[in-house]
């Protein structure tokens, strides 16, 4: 018994070397077929549509996010100019005070009481004036760049 050898064998999980080295053959056959396919097709996509330096300029102008950004600021200083000139909005307010808890009843007692108030911000001097000047100013600086 001591002059038996035993000699491990090995198996590759994928097969045997031969076997590997006919699916890497296949494999990079594919993959250099889709790659001669997908360079055609850009070179047919890239010589389709050529533009001079003007026709690109002009297609990307109205696609430009930053123009496109400075005339909704425009758009927005005019409407601010515009609500700078009018006075807040007056707030009023009703409440009731001294209201029985027992019966709710206003005549209840002599101390209830119905409070009405109106309440109106007033600017000061020319200040709405001002104002409006102001954002008429910002709103003709960003369009300047618009343009």
């Amino acid at each position: 018994m001591s002059n038996l050898l035993v000699t491990p064998k090995v198996h590759l999980v994928f097969g045997t070397c031969s076997q590997l080295r006919g699916l890497y053959a296949q494999y990079t056959l594919l993959l250099s077929l889709l790659v001669c396919l997908c360079s055609i097709g850009f070179s047919k996509i890239a010589t389709a549509d050529t533009f001079s330096l003007e026709q690109a300029v002009q297609l990307a102008i109205p696609h430009d996010p930053l123009l496109k950004g400075n005339a909704y600021r425009e758009q927005g200083f005019k409407a601010d100019a515009d609500a700078a000139s009018y006075w807040s909005n007056p707030q009023m307010s009703v409440s009731m005070q001294n209201l029985p808890t027992d019966g709710f009843a206003i005549d209840q007692e002599p101390m209830s009481q119905i409070k009405v108030g109106f309440k109106q911000q007033l600017p000061r001097g020319d200040e709405n004036h001002y104002s409006q000047k102001k954002y008429q100013v910002m709103a003709s600086k960003v369009g300047s760049y618009a343009k």
